[in-house]
C-alpha cells in the first residue's frame, strides 16, 4: 500500500523504498473482473489486457505525491500479467522477479497515454517503459486502490490470503465442490473474492439471469444439473464480455482510451421497469434493499 508519511510501499508484512519513474495497463472495479491465476492469459472483461511486448523498464517508478521519496530502480523487462480483480506487472532485474500489483478499487485505470489534461490530478504513479510502449500510468480519483510491491514469496501468500479459484478456468469437479461448500445466497458467492476471484456486480447480475437463478438462491442446495448452468453461464457470460471489450458503464476504459462495448448487451443490470428480454412477459426488477441487483421475478425464481 502505497504510504506517503514513509515514502515506501507496502510488501506483505514489510515496506521497501518507493523507486523512482515510471510504464502501462488498465482497468476499472465497477465493471466486474479480471479473473485470478497469475500467469500468461486470456483479457478479462471488466478489464482490457493487450498482450504487448516485454518492455524494458528504463528508470523504475515515479510515484506522483511529494510526500513519496524516489530512488532509481531499473528493471530490465517488464510484463502485464492478471491476478483476480488486481492487474500485476512482473519485473526482472539482476536476475530477480518482483510484482508491482494494483488494486484499482471503484475507479482505478491503468493506461498507457494520458487520456486527458484532467486526469494529470489523479495519477498517482508513472512507469517509464522503453520500446514501442513508452509510459504506465496508475490513476485514481478516489483512492480506494491500492499498490503492492512484492517478491515471489510474497506474491504466493498475497494471493493465497486474497483469491479463490478462477472462473474460467476452474473445472467443473473443482467448482461443484465449491458451490456445494457454500450455504450463502448465490449472488454472494459469486462475487466473494476469496471463494471465486474476479467478478464484480455487473457480472454477477448477467451471470445469474443466463443460469436462470434467483440471487437470494441458497448454493449448496443447488441440484448438481442447476450448478453446471451456473458453471456454463459463468463462463459463456465471461467469454463474451471479453469479446466485446469489458462494459463502459461510467468511467471505464481500456488502456489505449477506447470503452468497452460490453454493455450494449446487458440483460438486466440496471434495467429495472423494463421488458424480460426473454419474452416471458414480465418486466426486471431490483431486488428491495438492494443498490444494484437486478432480477426477472418470472425467469428467476426464488
Amino acid at each position: 500500500m502505497l504510504s506517503g508519511r514513509h515514502g515506501t510501499i507496502g510488501v506483505g508484512g514489510h515496506r521497501l523504498p518507493v523507486p523512482d519513474q515510471g510504464g502501462a495497463v488498465s482497468g476499472r472495479g465497477q465493471a466486474g473482473l479480471l479473473a485470478p491465476a497469475w500467469g500468461d492469459a486470456a483479457p478479462q472483461p471488466g478489464r482490457h489486457y493487450s498482450p504487448r511486448p516485454r518492455a524494458a523498464c528504463e528508470a523504475g517508478r515515479r510515484p506522483c505525491r511529494n510526500s513519496l521519496k524516489p530512488r532509481p530502480s531499473p528493471a530490465s523487462s517488464v510484463s502485464a500479467k492478471r491476478l483476480g480483480k488486481s492487474v500485476g506487472l512482473e519485473a526482472e532485474r539482476s536476475g530477480e522477479t518482483r510484482y508491482l500489483v494494483f488494486e484499482l478499487g471503484m475507479t482505478g485505470l491503468l493506461f498507457f497515454t494520458l487520456l486527458d489534461p484532467s486526469y494529470r490530478k489523479h495519477t498517482h504513479l508513472t512507469l517509464s517503459l522503453t520500446g514501442s510502449v513508452p509510459a504506465l500510468s496508475y490513476w485514481n480519483p478516489r483512492r480506494f486502490g491500492r499498490v503492492y510491491l512484492l517478491d515471489g514469496p510474497g506474491l504466493a501468500r498475497f494471493a493465497k490470503r486474497r483469491f479463490g479459484c478462477d472462473p474460467l478456468t476452474v473445472s467443473w469437479e473443482d467448482f461443484r465442490g465449491v458451490v456445494a461448500r457454500r450455504r450463502g445466497r448465490l449472488k454472494a458467492l459469486l462475487m466473494h473474492q476469496q471463494v471465486i476471484a474476479g467478478i464484480g456486480n455487473i457480472y454477477a447480475n448477467e451471470i445469474l439471469y443466463r443460469a436462470r437463478l434467483h440471487p437470494y438462491r441458497v448454493a449448496s442446495r443447488l441440484h448438481v444439473r442447476t450448478v453446471r448452468r451456473l458453471y456454463d453461464a459463468i463462463r459463456d457470460v465471461l467469454s463474451e464480455a471479453i469479446a466485446a471489450g469489458g462494459s463502459s458503464v461510467r468511467d471505464f476504459l481500456a488502456p489505449d482510451g477506447t470503452k468497452g462495448d460490453y454493455w450494449k448487451q446487458h440483460q438486466v443490470y440496471n434495467k429495472a421497469g423494463l421488458p424480460c428480454p426473454g419474452g416471458c412477459g414480465s418486466t426486471i426488477r431490483r431486488l428491495a434493499g438492494e443498490r444494484s441487483s437486478f432480477y426477472c421475478p418470472a425467469c428467476q425464481r426464488k
